[in-house]
């Protein structure tokens, strides 16, 4: 996983191993409930395994994938299914249709667009129950009515 580069100031041989220290760091704050500190850490560590590996290692697909559940877990559809289409695209390139990476992430993909499917049906059915049925302004007037009757009567 890591390669060497050059050497430090003092002479020493650094290692170089892309975003694998941040994405630790990543999992750790994830871990903690800290989704979005989690969540700056892994858009640094997709940005790193990029700059170390290259577009299609699979360790950029594992980072995206990372970020993509952290942007679901914050509440971001959007961006945590484009994050998991990206792990998608990495792993079918550079692993193949059969690994297990490329399934799994494929299969979550799918599931993915059926629960977003179910619930859009579910909000338009409340949608239109709300339309067949508003609310009932009478119903106000009566529970303020009685609210100050009951203040009368306590007088």
């Amino acid at each position: 996983r890591g390669r060497r580069e050059g050497s430090s100031s003092s002479g020493a041989t650094q290692i170089v191993n892309g975003g694998g220290t941040i994405m630790m760091l990543a999992n750790l704050n994830s871990e903690m409930g800290n989704e979005r500190e989690a969540k700056k850490q892994y858009e640094k560590a997709v940005e790193a395994e990029i700059k170390a590996h290259g577009r299609d290692h699979p360790l950029v697909g594992v980072a995206h994938a990372n970020l993509g559940s952290v942007c679901f877990r914050l509440k971001n559809s959007s961006a945590g299914r484009r994050h998991f289409e990206a792990a998608l695209r990495v792993f079918t390139s550079a692993l193949g249709e059969n690994h297990l990476y490329t399934k799994i992430t494929r299969k979550f993909i799918i599931s993915l667009k059926e629960d977003l499917k179910v619930k859009a049906k579910e909000s338009e059915r409340g949608k239109r129950r709300k339309a067949a049925h508003p609310p009932n302004a009478d119903a106000k007037v009566h529970l303020s009515n009685n609210a100050t009757d009951s203040q009368k009567e306590s007088a």
